[in-house]
């Protein structure tokens, strides 16, 4: 799975020994039910993204409106934030700055950041009227906010507690709504 590599390189950078980083690898994995993230059809990535589509729509309803008149997906801008945990295309310091709290927190931790991402770059993204460009300003966020507002920002969104994801999960595993998770 791509997102794979991008984790077990970072656990391997904090690790000495190969067999130590794949040790550490499985218990991250483990312990916070990750495996649905790596198997077949991606259960857990598309329950995370819609989780972001939610979370969006709750919290940040004018972006939420923009993203669905030009036809942005979590799908489009997210999947590689949770496929690698944060690691893909993060700076160095920022991803273990997340792990820190990530390892602590479990996933909701990541939500919280997915949508500190968006809340942070909401202005910029409405101004702008073009999928490519909103694409490039949210695959640019890595690099262009400060870490320490990143996690200040996801710190503010207390309302993302495990219960939260669980009465997501529950709304997003519906019969109902077979048809809303074509799009992710």
């Amino acid at each position: 799975v791509q997102g794979m590599s991008y984790i077990l390189g970072v656990v391997m950078h904090s690790c000495s020994v190969e067999s130590q980083a794949f040790w550490v690898f499985c218990q991250v994995v483990q312990q916070h039910s990750l495996d649905a993230l790596f198997t077949e059809g991606l259960p857990m990535l598309k329950l995370l993204l819609y989780c972001v589509d939610r979370m969006t729509e709750i919290k940040l309803p004018k972006l939420f409106s923009k993203f669905k008149c030009v036809g942005m997906t979590p799908f489009l801008f997210a999947s590689p934030w949770f496929s690698s945990l944060f690691t893909y295309n993060f700076p160095e310091c920022a991803t273990n700055k997340i792990w820190d709290v990530f390892l602590a927190e479990g996933i909701t931790w990541l939500l919280k950041v997915a949508l500190a991402i968006l809340a942070l770059k909401q202005d910029a993204l409405l101004k702008v009227d073009d999928l490519e460009i909103m694409l490039d300003v949210l695959h640019a966020a890595p690099a262009t906010i400060r870490v320490e507002t990143l996690l200040r920002k996801a710190d503010d969104f207390d309302f993302i507690t495990a219960k939260f994801v669980c009465d997501l999960k529950s709304e997003f595993s519906h019969p109902s709504m077979d048809q809303a998770r074509t799009y992710l």
